[in-house]
C-alpha cells in the first residue's frame, strides 16, 4: 500500500496511508502532542458515532453542568453575543447534537 510520510520526529515517524486535510490535520496534531512534555491527543478525535452518543448522554446528566451552563448564557445573552456580527452568521464548530444552535 502506498503511502506519504507526513511528520518525521525524533522517535517516530507517522505515515499517511489515506488522503485528504483531516488525514494531514490528525497527523499534525497527534505529532503535536505526542511531542509536548505532556503528551496528549486532543479530544475532538475520541468521538466515533458511539462516543457522540454517550457524550450526548453525559451532557443531560445532573452533574455535567457545563452544557446547561452555556445553553443559559446564550439564551440570556445570545442577542447580545450577535450584535457585533450584525447580518451574519456564528458557527460554534462542534457543536454535537446542534443543541446550541
Amino acid at each position: 500500500m502506498k503511502h506519504q510520510r507526513t511528520f518525521i520526529g525524533p522517535r517516530f515517524e507517522i505515515r499517511n496511508y489515506l488522503s485528504g486535510s483531516f488525514i494531514d490535520d490528525l497527523s499534525r496534531d497527534v505529532f503535536t502532542g505526542l511531542t509536548a512534555d505532556q503528551k496528549f491527543i486532543p479530544c475532538k478525535y475520541f468521538y466515533d458515532e458511539r462516543g457522540s452518543i454517550l457524550f450526548e448522554e453525559i451532557c443531560r446528566l445532573p452533574e455535567y453542568y457545563q452544557t446547561r451552563t452555556e445553553l443559559s448564557i446564550l439564551e440570556e445573552k445570545g442577542e447580545a453575543i450577535m450584535e457585533p456580527f450584525g447580518d451574519g452568521d456564528l458557527v460554534e464548530l462542534g457543536s454535537g447534537a446542534n443543541w446550541k444552535i
